[in-house]
């Protein structure tokens, strides 16, 4: 289903899309509904039905007060440490997002994908629950975007 394909882009070789998915126009594939593959001149009559991926993305911004910090270095190492260790424990993508050049605030960013809405969110909210726990950085509050 997946692989290269012969002819195409750049070094002679590209991606293929597996069957009822379809190249985009920014490069990525995108899903195909069954009323839209009659229209694709490229589908074959014989082709199976098109393959539908339902995922949920969430994402969360929590804004924190680093109260030992005085330097950004000492930021620089509080906010490291917290991001490794919640990127570990969590499996989820994690990174300063606001606030990068005042020592004693922080503003991070967590993304997290899955199939099931309901565990995405339950990670998100578990890592807010870590953060309020957090024993150097103050929880001041956060935001689902």
């Amino acid at each position: 289903m997946w692989g290269m394909s012969q002819g195409g882009e750049g070094a002679g070789c590209h991606e293929s899309a597996a069957p009822g998915l379809r190249r985009g126009t920014a490069g990525g594939f995108a899903s195909v509904s069954p009323a839209d593959e009659s229209l694709d001149p490229l589908a074959h009559p014989d082709s199976p039905p098109p393959l539908r991926v339902d995922m949920t993305v969430s994402s969360l911004k929590v804004r924190l007060l680093l109260r030992e910090a005085r330097t950004l270095k000492d930021k620089r190492q509080v906010v490291r440490s917290i991001l490794e260790r919640l990127r570990g424990e969590f499996n989820v993508s994690a990174a300063e997002v606001g606030e990068l050049d005042n020592p004693r605030g922080a503003e991070l960013g967590f993304a997290a994908v899955g199939w099931d809405g309901k565990h995405v969110r339950d990670v998100l909210q578990r890592i807010a629950e870590a953060l309020r726990r957090h024993p150097i950085a103050e929880f001041l509050n956060s935001e689902w975007v």
